[in-house]
């Protein structure tokens, strides 16, 4: 048997974009071969979170491409990459740097968008299991498990 697991985004706009997850083939039925493994699991909600992340940036960041006093498109000055810790692994994105328009004066010439909408890195979900579990664990344990679910993200 063959599964195909796929993510389907519509837009405002009502089109479908559709994105495929993961693919598995399970032969037979035996205790191991039964539903998904935990690294499939992983793999599975890994890549969903990057999707739907990717998807939420690239539309806020087209939003925010025009100037909002006179409209104009502001023109990009590069990129640079931003790592967005979540409780679902790590997701690395894009953040453009764009020039300010000309139609009003600002303090800077240019500025990233991304950095304004996501000041923090790290999401507050994130955040509350990591202060959780180094209230309730010794430090070394923390540490040790902290590491480990990074290593797990960044295999997955």
């Amino acid at each position: 048997m063959k599964l195909r697991l796929q993510l389907v985004m519509v837009n405002d706009a009502g089109q479908e974009q559709v994105q495929d997850v993961a693919q598995f083939e399970r032969e037979g039925i035996a205790m191991e071969t039964l539903g998904l493994t935990l690294a499939e699991g992983k793999l599975i909600l890994k890549k969903v979170q990057e999707e739907i992340v990717q998807e939420q940036v690239n539309n806020a960041l087209l939003r925010l491409r025009c100037c909002p006093d006179c409209g104009k498109m502001r023109n990009g000055r590069g990129h640079h990459d931003v790592t967005v810790r979540t409780v679902f692994g790590n997701v690395k994105l894009q953040s453009p740097r764009l020039s300010h328009c000309p139609c009003q004066p600002h303090a800077e010439k240019t500025f990233s968008p991304l950095q304004t909408m996501l000041p923090e890195h790290v999401s507050p979900e994130l955040l509350y299991l990591e202060v959780k579990w180094s209230s309730l664990l010794p430090y070394g344990v923390s540490c040790e498990l902290l590491h480990e679910r990074a290593a797990g993200g960044r295999e997955a």
